[in-house]
């Protein structure tokens, strides 16, 4: 257990510290940081779909370890959208799409809620 959590906090910090160097490149390209977010964001979906199809066909050979640094540190820090892209493929591959476009729906739609609220509450404090 000390050991995956050492991963998700070693990933975490490497996927952090790239998406904030893409967002820099990026901005310093395009004039903003929209163009990062999105590299980020694509890219995590990218690299998250290989990691699933190792851990799902190799699962022997890789540790809880590598997955805890790889797809919750690494892939966490750079994106959490590869995660949740990832929950709605599982849920489509299992035939389970109303739950897969509920999920996305609702994600979505009460992530901008929340931030609204937040923001607006934020006043207040």
């Amino acid at each position: 257990m000390l050991y995956c959590l050492i991963g998700v906090f070693a990933g975490g910090g490497i996927g952090a510290t790239l998406r904030y160097l893409l967002t820099i490149c990026t901005r310093n390209l395009f004039s903003s940081t929209l163009y990062g977010t999105f590299i980020s964001n694509m890219l995590g979906c990218f690299v998250i779909g290989i990691a699933f199809y190792f851990v799902t066909t190799f699962s022997e050979y890789m540790s809880e370890n590598i997955r805890a640094f790889v797809i919750t540190g690494l892939l966490g820090g750079l994106t959490t959208f590869s995660t949740f892209s990832l929950e709605i493929f599982s849920m489509l591959t299992e035939q389970r799409f109303y739950a897969a476009f509920t999920y996305m729906i609702l994600s979505v739609g009460a992530g901008l809620v929340f931030l609204f609220l937040g923001f607006t509450g934020a006043k207040y404090l």
